[in-house]
């Protein structure tokens, strides 16, 4: 389980069940602090992430536009700026969303690219 997701878990179980508000704004001002320490939000004028004015960055556009999970975009943003194939194909391993069967209209041009690839 990733750290914020335990934090979360960790926040909902020590809230009393008959005070959802509070907890609701809890995990919000959990989850700003996440999106913010990680680079993705930027949230100005904040005491303990409750109030302020949050203004998205680039990696919360490309987030929500190519439906990327945080974890993934966490992987993504800590590539360097020239990074190589191979690093770009480990990084692209560890994505979880990416992990599905290979649909039977796509195994033609896969073949065909696997055997289009030049090994050195």
């Amino acid at each position: 389980i990733p750290k914020h997701q335990k934090q979360l878990l960790i926040t909902k179980n020590a809230m009393q069940p008959d005070d959802p508000e509070k907890w609701l704004i809890q995990t919000c001002g959990i989850t700003l602090k996440a999106l913010n320490d990680a680079g993705v939000i930027c949230v100005k004028g904040h005491e303990n992430y409750g109030n302020g004015d949050v203004t998205p960055l680039f990696p919360s556009h490309v987030m929500s536009h190519h439906m990327v999970d945080f974890e993934s975009m966490k992987l993504i943003m800590q590539l360097p700026f020239d990074s190589e194939t191979r690093q770009l194909l480990v990084m692209l391993s560890k994505f979880d969303g990416l992990h599905r069967p290979v649909r039977r209209s796509e195994k033609r041009f896969l073949n065909n690219a696997h055997k289009a690839i030049k090994y050195k």
